[in-house]
């Protein structure tokens, strides 16, 4: 969570972690032993500070596939490569639901 306010630091929720490395193990993925977030900064309405928080240059998971099929609603068998899975930060988000 990041509010945006000058000298506060975003906090890492560690359910995000760990919905992140079970979602990586279920695409077969790999859970990569280091992972960092940079500012990807550019400008767009609902991001007020002008960057995003994100891990696309080194990503908690990498590689992976999604078998699709006929119980997908598919004629034939198709298999979907994954190249990376990353965390994000969701600014549109509000920080308390009712």
């Amino acid at each position: 969570m990041d509010i945006g306010i000058p000298g506060s630091m975003p906090r890492l929720n560690p359910k995000c972690i760990h919905k992140a490395i079970a979602t990586i193990l279920a695409l077969h993925g790999k859970v990569q032993p280091r992972s960092s977030f940079d500012r990807k900064s550019y400008f767009y309405p609902d991001q007020p500070l002008g960057f995003q928080i994100t891990q696309h240059y080194h990503p908690i998971g990498v590689g992976g596939h999604l078998d699709l099929g006929e119980d997908d609603g598919l004629e034939y068998e198709r298999r979907i490569g994954i190249r990376q899975i990353q965390l994000e930060q969701a600014s549109e988000l509000p920080t308390r639901r009712p």
